[in-house]
């Protein structure tokens, strides 16, 4: 079964977000291995070491486990696997989640669905509590670092090292913090590839959320990648929480994902 047009685009723009990281230390790396992708970010933090497949043919993913698995004990880090739905053949998927992976020592994390909106959202009245700034310099990389880290609950050593290197941002990727007066309030990660802008890391700090925050910056990330990009397809993976945001503003599922951790100690 050939992978689906709208899967791919999601998973193609998750590898080009996933690399970001690598270029946020000048020990990070993005290595092809066949059929997997692999990202490591120059720590041990397996939030950030990623390997994610590119392919689905189920003949060669043993193979191509037994390498990865090689290629991140060599780096003496842990990492998470990225399992793409829409990427394998339906009646091989159940036995990769339940079988292959676990007997590899992977145990599962998530499960996030791939989203895609084409076009624009509904109009809505533009959340004028709320200015957005783009991550240019030193000082908007620290606000982007904290904030990450006060939301997600990052040690903010992970966040500095990944967000606060002017190297790793290039033009594929764009940083906003959204502010509310002088309070940074919100953030989120555009990221572009062939064909789609990608949303990543958008968040609101806990007092300030039931606010409309989170909806205005999901806006402002289409508003600006379409305007400033001519993107017309959006994509993300969706967490539990903001689901139903992502669903009322025209996002659909188009894949599914499996997030898996590696158990093997380093």
């Amino acid at each position: 079964m050939p992978a689906t047009a709208e899967a791919l685009l999601v998973n193609d723009n998750l590898c080009q977000a996933m690399s970001f990281y690598a270029g946020a230390n000048l020990e990070g790396k993005v290595q092809v291995l066949p059929g997997v992708r692999t990202v490591f970010c120059g720590r041990n933090y397996p939030v950030f070491n990623v390997a994610i497949l590119e392919g689905w043919q189920i003949g060669t993913l043993r193979q191509e486990l037994t390498a990865v698995s090689q290629h991140f004990r060599s780096l003496r880090c842990g990492y998470c696997f990225w399992l793409c739905h829409g990427l394998v053949e339906p009646r091989f998927l159940a036995e990769i989640k339940t079988t292959i992976l676990p007997e590899r020592g992977f145990y599962r994390l998530s499960e996030p669905p791939g989203m895609l909106l084409q076009g624009l959202p509904p109009a809505s009245l533009r959340n004028r509590r709320i200015v957005f700034r783009q991550v240019l310099d030193a000082a908007s990389r620290a606000t982007f670092c904290h904030l990450t880290s006060h939301i997600f609950e990052i040690p903010f050593g992970i966040t500095k090292a990944m967000y606060g290197d002017a190297d790793a941002w290039g033009e594929e990727f764009e940083g906003w913090v959204g502010y509310c007066g002088q309070q940074p309030v919100t953030l989120a990660l555009i990221v572009y590839s062939a064909g789609a802008a990608g949303l990543y890391s958008i968040g609101t700090l806990a007092e300030y959320r039931k606010r409309g925050f989170g909806e205005a910056t999901v806006r402002w990330c289409i508003e600006r990648a379409s305007e400033h990009r001519g993107q017309k397809a959006f994509v993300l993976q969706s967490s539990d929480i903001g689901f139903s945001l992502y669903k009322r503003l025209g996002f659909n599922t188009v894949t599914g994902f499996s997030v898996f951790k590696a158990r093997e100690s380093i």
